[in-house]
């Protein structure tokens, strides 16, 4: 059986976060890094998800792009299914040049790669239309 974790490793990134004023605050996650990425599970912002009958969010699986520490997209999957797409989207291109300014080139190909997988991915419509923005 393949390790879908293979190449990912345990570790700290920075990453970009909606402040109250409706800007970006850094902070610092731990999650998995592979690359030009970082996986880390958390709960979704309230603006994302329909509240569960006990008031909690539920947990999902942000996939964040390192070289600009914007949240890229939600997945609501297991680790393993979290892990072989964010995979597919690293496949994509080479993730390490892109920068909020040139991005836009990439969001066709990954607006219809999360068509594919409508069920799992969260986000909403506009986030890989940079900044993509945190998402959970």
């Amino acid at each position: 059986m393949v390790d879908p974790w293979k190449g990912w490793t345990a570790g700290a990134f920075d990453a970009l976060g909606v402040a109250e004023d409706g800007g970006w605050t850094p902070y610092r996650a731990a999650g998995w890094i592979k690359g030009a990425f970082a996986l880390d599970f958390r709960p979704m912002l309230p603006h994302v998800w329909d509240a569960t009958p006990n008031g909690t969010p539920p947990f999902v699986w942000v996939l964040t792009h390192l070289p600009t520490q914007y949240g890229m997209c939600a997945m609501a999957a297991p680790a393993e299914t979290a892990v072989v797409l964010a995979d597919k989207i690293a496949a994509m291109t080479d993730w390490s040049a892109v920068t909020v300014e040139s991005a836009p080139f990439l969001n066709g190909r990954m607006q219809a790669f999360m068509a594919q997988h409508r069920r799992i991915f969260v986000c909403n419509g506009n986030q890989t239309i940079p900044p993509w923005g945190d998402v959970a």
